[in-house]
């Protein structure tokens, strides 16, 4: 499980997520690089 070193956590997402958030899918959210860019353009 998540708690022995060496055993990642796994992510799965929903149907019900992406439409929540108006994606097709998960290569529709923003890479590290534009949640940074975007940081330092809100100030």
């Amino acid at each position: 499980g998540p708690g022995r070193r060496g055993a990642p956590y796994t992510y799965v997402t929903t149907e019900q997520f992406l439409v929540a958030f108006d994606l097709e899918s998960l290569q529709d959210l923003p890479d590290r690089q534009q949640l940074a860019d975007a940081r330092l353009a809100a100030g």
